[in-house]
This record gives structure tokens, sequence and C-alpha cells, in this order.
């Protein structure tokens, strides 16, 4: 039913994207001496695109395998696990709200994200070191869906502010193949610690790979401001 509504929202605003392509297609016509492959594999866009894999590897591992790795570690009954995971996606949708907040009040997008990279990992971490018990459990898994949220709107504004004018939609196409990429690897990683009786090193891993998308993040060079996306 959600579909069926937001298909007639943007039914109803093709004017309103009309205008944005005509707009999009001034502003790549103004910078056409800043497109091609030089642009997608410049340095700042390819951490860019780490940054998006790591991330998507990290999203899948608690997304997919959280449930089955708490019964496995700490025999965790299958309702809490799934409760603890719906706490995580819900807590993320409401994350986002919150980050689009916080992205409108700060040009500090790479800090915004580095602290929740940060929060999360340490919370990830205590998930698979210790066994919380229920309530608990549901509040930090819940905790990290909320601070995966939060990072998001700043993740997509480092994207834009490391674009030169005209070339978001290609940039912003080309690093969210990062999804693709952490989606394709995800498996290969959680499910080899799985079948390999390592279910601690399902949370040990998301934790790990967090805290090194910090150094991803903030390791991004800047763009002159003139070339920026505006």
């Amino acid at each position: 039913m959600l579909g069926f509504i937001i298909a007639a929202v943007l039914a109803l605003s093709g004017d309103l994207e009309a205008r944005q392509r005509k707009a999009d297609k001034a502003a790549d016509s103004a910078a056409a001496g800043d497109t091609g492959w030089r642009l997608l594999f410049s340095l700042p866009i390819l951490q860019s695109l780490l940054f998006f894999v790591m991330l998507a590897i990290a999203n899948a591992g608690l997304q997919n395998y959280s449930v089955v790795a708490l019964g496995a570690l700490f025999g965790t009954p299958l309702g809490v696990a799934n409760t603890a995971l719906s706490g995580y996606l819900l807590l993320t949708a409401i994350g986002v709200l919150t980050g689009g907040l916080v992205a409108s009040v700060t040009n500090r997008h790479a800090l915004v994200a580095a602290l929740g990279l940060c929060a999360a990992s340490l919370a990830t971490f205590m998930i698979g070191i210790v066994d919380l018990g229920g309530l608990f459990l549901i509040t930090m898994m819940s905790l990290v869906g909320f601070l995966t949220g939060v990072i998001m709107p700043s993740r997509d504004l480092i994207v834009r502010e490391n674009t030169p004018a005209g070339s978001f939609g290609k940039v912003f196409g080309f690093v969210t193949t990062g999804f693709n990429i952490g989606g394709i690897v995800s498996p290969l990683v959680f499910g080899w610690l799985m079948d390999n009786n390592s279910p601690r090193g399902v949370f040990l891993f998301v934790a790990a790979i967090s805290l090194i998308s910090v150094a991803t993040v903030l390791a991004i060079p800047k763009l002159r401001p003139s070339s920026r996306q505006m």
C-alpha cells in the first residue's frame, strides 16, 4: 500500500522533476570539463566508495546474521533476538531523520559520521562480548541502529561536498555501487565466521570495520570550494 501512495506522490511531482532535470542539465554543461573516468577514479571519490563498501558490510552483518549469531553465542531466544533486530531497523529510520536535522545545522559532516561510527562500534563490541539479557540487548541493538541512521545524511553530504558541480548524479551512482560490493562480500565473510563456529566474530568484525571506516571518512581530502556541488 505504501508503494502505491509513494508512486502517486512521484507522479504528481512530475513538474518538479522536470525543473530539476533542466537545472541538472545546465549544471552539467557548465562543468563539462570535470566529468569522466578521471573524476570517478580520483582519490576522494574512491575513498568515498570504500567508505560505502565498509558501511554496507557492517550493516549487512547485523541485519542478516545478528539473530543466528546471538542464538549460537548466548542462547538468546529467537523472539528476543528478532525484537532486537526490529529495534535496530526501526531506530535506523528514526536516526536518519535525526541525522538530517544534525546535518542541517553543521557542515562538519565527517566529524558527525566519525563520532557516530565510533559509538556504534563500541556498542556492537559490547553486544558481542557481554550477554546483555533481553531488555539491554534490545536497547543496545536499537542504539546501534539509531547511530547507523544518524550518520547516513552526513555520509551522503560528504560525497556531495567532494563532487564538482553538475556531476553529483554520476558520482553518487558510482559510490553507491559500494552497497552492491558490500552485499557480495558480507555473506562470504559472515557465513565463513558462522561455519567456523565463531558467532562472536560476527559482532567483532562489524565493530572493527566500523572503526576502520572512521579513518577512511576522516582521510577523504576536500576539493576546492569552487569545485564543489552547489
